[in-house]
């Protein structure tokens, strides 16, 4: 309401003035120096930032962007030196600041949400400090085999959290090799398609960043097979804990044996908190005995059907299977490990 009367006064005074005799219009207002015209200097302040690791030492990580955001139209970007920080000079003193770091997808820390630092106040009597923690993240690593002559290189790796929603790339070199760096704490699932159409290999594994007293873990997974096609797939189950106690599977190996030539290949399970673990073959047509052994050395083997069952103690009671190399669809046998009847 106030605008709108401000408004008619104006337009009032106007119509006045241009109906009055020229001599007895008012003189013009005096000319204003430019100097007075301009307005004071605003105040202004820094901002210091630092990164730590989880422990509160000083992370020396470069190259680290951050960006400083206040009142529009305020923004300002850099990034972080060799030692960590960087500090933002002139900036306009007031309230309601946020600011935000991510690091280098290459420096081991993650391919993460930037870390948000809200509410910031700059004053111009005190530098304003920042500190930010960036854990320092897990590593993974392996190898992919195949049935080629040569290692399955240039092959994608694809790793994503169950719990975070962390999602990672890494492609195969020469070996057949892939590694990944920066991975927050989760139990991821690995997933790799060897061609177009073909069935995928699929793995999980626990991967733990640093931690104010443990450090980052570093995980070396076991060879994994890739194919177009799986002719075997052994499929793991964890016992019931309090039901049907049976042996840790952590660490467990998957055996298979050719009962025609006693050919054994075998496949490491991943050491993780998911409950059903898979283990897959490539393999030629034949008939095989599968058994387990857990990491406490106790053999455990399946006894011949496709439903969770006991695993009988040796492999001269279990029932072989045939397997066809090259089928459409994978021989899936289901595994239920359980102490066995003294």
């Amino acid at each position: 309401m106030d605008r709108f009367v401000v408004s008619l006064s104006l337009v009032a005074a106007v119509g006045l003035g241009a109906l009055a005799p020229a001599s007895a219009q008012a003189a013009p207002p005096p000319l204003v120096s430019s100097a007075a015209a301009v307005p004071a200097t605003t105040a202004t302040g820094t901002v210091s930032v630092r990164l730590l690791r989880s422990s509160g030492t000083a992370l020396g990580l470069p190259g680290a962007a951050v960006r400083l955001v206040g009142a529009w139209p305020f923004e300002r970007d850099a990034t972080t030196d060799s030692t960590g920080a960087l500090t933002f000079a002139d900036v306009p003193v007031g309230s309601r600041y946020w600011l935000s770091v991510t690091p280098p997808p290459t420096a081991g820390h993650g391919r993460r949400t930037p870390v948000m630092t809200t509410d910031l106040t700059v004053r111009a009597d005190a530098p304003t400090a920042v500190d930010v923690t960036l854990p320092v993240g897990g590593t993974l690593g392996g190898r992919l085999v195949g049935p080629w002559p040569t290692p399955p290189a240039g092959l994608t790796v694809e790793v994503y959290g169950n719990r975070t929603g962390t999602s990672l790339t890494s492609v195969t070199d020469a070996e057949g090799r892939y590694f990944f760096s920066g991975m927050p704490t989760d139990l991821y699932t690995a997933t790799v398609v060897a061609a177009p159409g073909a069935v995928p290999t699929v793995w999980r594994q626990d991967v733990e960043a640093e931690t104010a007293t443990t450090p980052a873990s570093h995980v070396a997974a076991a060879p994994r097979y890739v194919h177009t096609t799986y002719d075997l797939q052994v499929v793991v189950d964890e016992p019931d804990p309090v039901n049907a106690p049976g042996p840790d599977l952590d660490g467990a190996v998957v055996t298979i044996t050719d009962t025609a030539t006693g050919a054994v290949m075998t496949q490491a399970l991943d050491a993780t908190s998911s409950p059903r673990k898979v283990a897959q073959f490539i393999v030629p047509s034949g008939r095989y005995t599968v058994g387990v052994e857990t990491a406490s050395h106790q053999r455990w083997w399946w006894a011949g059907q496709y439903v969770p069952v006991p695993l009988v103690r040796s492999a001269a009671e279990a029932v072989p299977i045939s397997v066809t190399y090259g089928a459409d669809r994978s021989t899936d046998v289901f595994l239920a490990p359980q102490s066995p009847t003294p």
